[in-house]
């Protein structure tokens, strides 16, 4: 004897099915209705919108199928008259299933594999997502049309936005011996900038990159898997080695690029978050520049600023008193990482001024969260053009900036 299978065709359309679309079967059980394991879906009916209406069964001979009832309020008519519980089928049987019609046909020789029709989605779904689509075209043209608008308007200080990248970490005696060198398995992408004044500036984690990993710490110092996080473990409790980056800095146009290590940078760390780590067995310190709840002006210690060789920037500083009320627009660039390309890309961002600050030394909040290659970015007072912090680090909503008056600060000890 041949091979047997059946297969389902539809008889008429409902939301989900097109006439005449086909489903073979090969397979002991189909399961027919809504819940998750019905390889034949239904459409939802508002009586019964998540039910096994029932399932065919191939008997072991394979010669024979049969139709289980598996919900008794749903409507399933063989042939025109209902389904009771139990019943055999046969070539060109009709099945209807509600509003759902289809014909189960034998088919001899070898069975496909089994074959699940493209079920079509409800007219209302696509008027649904065609509106979605719309909308979100139209927030993405604006956010194009301001961010063009943003740039045009900043012509001449883009110029002066860099990219950082760190990658490489260099473990020194305090004699200047190069004890190791670390690669990172990947490179930290950050941004700076060089003012009218011919200062480079930037996040400080940018530079010093390991202090941005405080979240690959683990309980027990043995069981940290950064090599970088225990020799930034080891510099805080071994007063002989100190730890130096290499850096890369490149140009916006992405032509020109320089190489400097994070010993040419001046930094303030006496706001240094300093913190026990470990436990009694294997005790280890971590320095830290991000706020904690205890000691939240450590975020002010996110600077680093060197003297630039390459001549002076367009970027103008605010003055280190000037205050901004609430709601002041900002904007900033940077150089997010694309998902796709695997390389960050030059954007701007744009966000307001949260809460009114009571003091200039204050770091703020703008309502915007910053995609991460932002830090150490310039954040501009957007109608005034002049940079009133830079980016520290965001959530999903918020940014924390470092006010522009820390800048002034460092800027004043290089001098």
């Amino acid at each position: 004897m041949k091979d047997r299978h059946y297969a389902l065709r539809f008889r008429s359309g409902d939301s989900i099915h097109n006439k005449g679309d086909i489903q073979y079967v090969s397979q002991r059980v189909l399961h027919i209705g809504q819940t998750p394991e019905c390889e034949l879906k239904l459409p939802i009916h508002p009586d019964y919108d998540d039910v096994c209406y029932a399932v065919i069964v191939k008997e072991e001979n394979a010669s024979l199928w049969k139709i289980i009832r598996q919900n008794r309020d749903a409507v399933i008519l063989v042939n025109g008259m209902p389904l009771q519980l139990v019943q055999n089928l046969n070539d060109n049987d009709r099945l209807n299933f509600d509003n759902t019609e289809v014909v189960f046909t034998v088919e001899e020789g070898e069975a496909p594999a089994a074959q699940y029709i493209k079920y079509k989605a409800p007219v209302w779904i696509w008027a649904a997502f065609a509106l979605v689509f719309l909308f979100i075209s139209g927030i993405m043209f604006n956010i194009y049309e301001n961010s063009k608008t943003t740039m045009a308007l900043y012509d001449n200080e883009v110029g002066s936005v860099y990219m950082v990248e760190a990658d490489t970490m260099l473990v020194l005696s305090m004699q200047g011996d190069t004890l190791d060198i670390i690669p990172a398995n990947r490179a930290f992408v950050g941004t700076g900038f060089v003012t009218d004044e011919g200062y480079f500036v930037t996040a400080r984690h940018c530079v010093e990159f390991w202090l941005g990993l405080e979240s690959e710490l683990r309980p027990n110092l043995y069981d940290i898997d950064s090599y970088i996080v225990r020799k930034a473990i080891d510099a805080e409790m071994d007063s002989t080695i100190r730890l130096v980056s290499k850096l890369r800095i490149t140009s916006h146009d992405g032509e020109q690029v320089w190489h400097y290590t994070s010993d040419d940078f001046t930094m303030d760390k006496s706001r240094d978050n300093l913190y026990d780590c470990g436990d009694y067995e294997t005790p280890y310190i971590w320095r830290s520049v991000v706020s904690l709840f205890e000691k939240r002006d450590a975020e002010l210690g996110d600077v680093a600023v060197m003297k630039w060789l390459h001549g002076n920037g367009n970027i103008k500083l605010e003055a280190p008193d000037k205050l901004y009320e609430t709601e002041t627009a900002l904007c900033s660039f940077g150089y997010p990482q694309s998902e796709n390309q695997g390389k960050a890309m030059f954007a701007v961002d744009e966000g307001k001024i949260y809460q009114q600050k009571d003091s200039p030394d204050e770091c703020f909040i703008c309502t915007k969260g910053f995609d991460p290659g932002f830090s150490g970015g310039p954040v501009f007072a957007k109608d005034y053009k002049m940079v009133v912090g830079i980016v520290s680090r965001s959530s999903d909503n918020h940014t924390l900036l470092v006010p522009v008056s820390q800048v002034h600060n460092l800027i004043s000890k290089i001098k």
